[in-house]
């Protein structure tokens, strides 16, 4: 099934993209073993970028595209916004919502990031028939709890909602560009809306958190 571009994409690193229902293989390498266990990148790999990757996360860092920067672990996925083409669209594009407790800043312009958890939306999902292929909670078995991530954001007020699950009234809405979501799966460093390039497949969780400070600082 084809489902209907989110037009909130078309501004990550000047991506073109394509959706699918298909998810991608995951990839990575042995890091710390001590990370939450049982991530399925599937819901993520619904937007296929085409965009020039960045060989390093260093590289990534020094490119600039990015707003803040940040390590931090996932509390939970809600339901986000949604946005018709018209009065009469009968299948929005739906939207979900991370929200992530920052536990490191590396980049943060502006202060956009401040002392609380960030707020991450992505497209939930395509609609099959009437009801959509991913609801929340197959995101909150597919995104555990506890996962540690680290972020490359930009601002996106696509499908952020405020003052429902908690989210406060003046919190910012963020999403990641598309190299900017990297995951901890039990210790494995694994790409979260595209696969990883090689020159980050090979580190550890200890060094891409190395490499991402270092580059961040300098």
């Amino acid at each position: 099934m084809i489902a209907r571009l989110p037009a909130y994409v078309a501004t990550l690193a000047c991506a073109t993209i394509v959706l699918s229902a298909c998810a991608g293989p995951s990839g990575g390498s042995a890091g710390e073993s001590s990370a939450v266990s049982g991530v399925n990148v599937e819901v993520l790999r619904q937007v296929h970028f085409d965009f020039e990757p960045a060989s390093t996360p260093e590289e990534l860092v020094e490119e600039g595209g990015s707003e803040a920067i940040v390590r931090g672990r996932l509390l939970t996925v809600v339901q986000g916004g949604s946005i018709a083409e018209s009065d009469e669209d009968d299948a929005p594009e739906q939207y979900v919502i991370l929200e992530v407790e920052v536990e490191e800043t590396y980049q943060d312009h502006g202060g956009a990031v401040g002392d609380g958890p960030v707020y991450v939306t992505l497209h939930q999902g395509p609609w099959m028939g009437d009801d959509l292929e991913y609801s929340i909670e197959h995101w909150n078995r597919a995104l555990p709890a506890g996962t540690e991530m680290i972020l490359y954001l930009i601002s996106s007020e696509r499908g952020m909602v405020r003052g429902a699950h908690g989210i406060p009234d003046d919190a910012l809405g963020f999403t990641p560009l598309p190299q900017g979501m990297v995951i901890q799966d039990d210790g494995d460093v694994i790409g979260g809306l595209v696969d990883l390039e090689s020159g980050w497949e090979a580190l550890t969780w200890a060094e891409l958190e190395s490499q991402v400070e270092a580059a961040s600082s300098g």
